[in-house]
């Protein structure tokens, strides 16, 4: 569960990151974490979905495409 939690803070922070490819990377890694079922309902609903949703007007399309991918998985 630590590392959970670690995993979910670091991936969460780098949703903020000013480079790009971060961003997009964090928004794949999430997503493939929901769709494993590591995350339930009220996490997505709480940190994780919200997260995600301010970036769904990112200037980069590849931040778009995969933080709409992201939000589709939640």
């Amino acid at each position: 569960a630590e590392v959970a939690a670690d995993f979910t803070s670091i991936t969460l922070r780098a949703l903020r990151d000013e480079v790009p490819n971060v961003r997009f990377v964090a928004a794949q890694l999430l997503a493939e974490a929901v769709a494993a079922g590591v995350y339930d309902r009220s996490r997505i609903a709480a940190d994780i979905r919200p997260s995600l949703a301010a970036l769904a007007s990112d200037p980069d399309p590849d931040v778009k495409y995969f933080v709409g991918v992201a939000l589709a998985a939640c």
